[in-house]
Order: C-alpha cells, then structure tokens, then sequence
C-alpha cells in the first residue's frame, strides 16, 4: 500500500476569497525531493523554476479550493479544530 502526503498553502492575504492549493505525491516522492532543501538558499532560489516543473511533472494530483471568504465564514468558521481555522495568521479571515 502506498501512503500520500499533500503539501498545502492558503492565501492570507486580505483578498476577498480564501485559496487553498498544493500538491499530492507519494511519501516516497517527496522524502526523496525533499533532499534538495540542504542546499544553500541563493542556489535553491535559482533552481526553483526547475523545481515547479519537477513537481508538475511527477506530483500524483494538484489540488486547489477557492471559497468566498463571506460562505467561508457561514459555512466553515468556526466548526472544524481551531489550529485549522486560525484566523490571526490569516489577515483575510479577520
């Protein structure tokens, strides 16, 4: 059996909608990616270009969410676990 790992991020950033994207591989996939993270910063930030295409190529799925911060509000505040819904380090749920 094979176990996936996804690597998200939300938007927090005062736009009217929230965003919620990334990426789902294999935990295999991404411990092996995961050893470019030792290389020096300036040298990661010129291959990063590389790294995306990387991960467009062999990423199993990307996945994405776009909610009206309004229905998020209605519809999720404040009913799932609160270190999921932490709206200090999010100015746009504020």
């Amino acid at each position: 059996m094979t176990a996936f790992q996804a690597f998200l991020d939300d938007s927090g950033s005062g736009i009217p909608v929230f965003v919620l994207s990334g990426y789902v591989s294999s935990v295999d996939w991404w411990e092996a990616f995961s050893q470019f993270s030792k290389i020096k910063a300036a040298e990661r930030n010129v291959r990063l270009a590389g790294f995306f295409e990387l991960i467009n190529h062999a990423a199993q799925a990307s996945i994405s969410s776009i909610i009206p911060i309004s229905h998020y509000k209605t519809i999720i505040a404040g009913k799932i676990k609160s270190e999921w819904d932490d709206r200090t380090s999010s100015p746009c749920l504020t």
